[in-house]
């Protein structure tokens, strides 16, 4: 079983990019021949996984489409999608974000996803903008706790 992993923002602060975000996994979702496209995101102003899957649901059987609508941050995004994961007895994974987003995104499913024997594979959309070191290394102290206590 394979499955398409898109990771929420709050459309409010940057609705262009969760739609190419979308984009990017319906294109991969039929690529790879997936079983399940998950949208990972909860509610900021808005609710992030309903949005995505609005936008899903124009190119994707609604049956294969699920939500995961209570993360908070990436840290959750991965850990709440591993569960569904686990349950839908997904062997593989393709993660859709954006390319600021790729250290903390690698960093979270390599330890969640890839030592616990699911295969992870990467999609970033391009935007120019870029994750900071120093908030990368303030993040990842943050997360690895949780990460490796999981």
């Amino acid at each position: 079983m394979k499955a398409v992993v898109v990771l929420g923002k709050n459309p409010e602060k940057g609705e262009e990019e969760i739609i190419r975000r979308v984009k990017r996994g319906i294109e991969v979702f039929y690529k790879r021949k997936a079983n399940f496209f998950i949208v990972s995101g909860g509610t900021t102003s808005i609710n992030e996984a309903e949005f995505m899957e609005k936008i899903a649901e124009k190119s994707i059987d609604r049956k294969n489409i699920i939500r995961e609508e209570k993360s908070k941050d990436t840290v959750e995004n991965a850990l709440f999608t591993f569960k569904i994961a686990k349950e839908k007895k997904i062997k593989e994974v393709y993660v859709v974000s954006s390319d600021y987003h790729k250290k903390r995104v690698e960093f979270l499913f390599k330890n969640i996803f890839e030592k616990r024997g699911i295969k992870v594979n990467y999609e970033y959309i391009k935007t120019g903008k870029e994750e900071s070191k120093e908030l990368f290394k303030k993040t990842k102290k943050k997360y690895e706790k949780i990460v490796m206590d999981f």
